[in-house]
């Protein structure tokens, strides 16, 4: 089956948790790397997400190791607009 993969940057404005995480996470920008899977048995090209990771820098360990969180696409969605609704919220 052919994979594609996309890495693109996000940024946070805000400290942020992932779902089920108790670690905070400071604002700033962040790897976002997401794996798309071929559907095989169409007549085009078709693609469904297979997994979306973000890397954070590790928190009390080595300078310069990074973690990988795998999220949900309605996780990322909702981290994304808690962030934009928090800092339209914040500038009223």
């Amino acid at each position: 089956m052919q994979n594609r993969v996309t890495t693109s940057i996000i940024h946070i404005d805000h400290p942020f948790q992932f779902p089920g995480s108790d670690k905070s996470y400071p604002p700033g920008d962040y790897k976002v790397t997401r794996e798309d899977e071929a559907i095989e048995g169409v007549s085009w090209m078709a693609y469904r997400c297979k997994s979306i990771c973000i890397d954070v820098p590790s928190i009390g360990r080595t300078k310069g190791k990074t973690e990988r969180y795998t999220v949900a696409q309605d996780e990322l969605t909702a981290m994304v607009h808690r962030d934009s609704s928090f800092s339209e919220h914040s500038l009223s």
